[in-house]
């Protein structure tokens, strides 16, 4: 497994261990060797495989290094994850549909 995958495994892993009511706070990046590892881009395709109603709602705070780096979606146009992050509060109205990463 690669260190950017480890990283979106580790935070997986963490969403799914919160109480109801509790707050996860998390610093979604990491360093290794030298190099950054980001998960912004894996986050935006594991939340964009499902159609809202099967995607984790309130998702909390997490903190992201590049938060405005957007990625093209085949629907969506350009997203970021805090665009995401933040629909997740109302029901991902805004992204109700699967999509993907192009």
């Amino acid at each position: 497994m690669g260190v950017d995958q480890e990283k979106q495994s580790m935070f997986d892993n963490a969403v799914k261990q919160v109480p109801t009511n509790d707050l996860v706070i998390n610093f979604a990046s990491a360093v290794s060797a030298g190099m950054g590892v980001y998960i912004m881009e894996s986050e935006l395709r594991k939340r964009g495989a499902d159609a809202a109603s099967n995607r984790n709602a309130q998702l909390g705070w997490a903190l992201f290094d590049f938060p405005e780096t957007q990625f093209n979606t085949n629907i969506y146009g350009y997203v970021d994850i805090v665009d995401l992050w933040i629909d997740s509060n109302f029901g991902y109205s805004t992204y109700p549909n699967q999509f993907t990463i192009i």
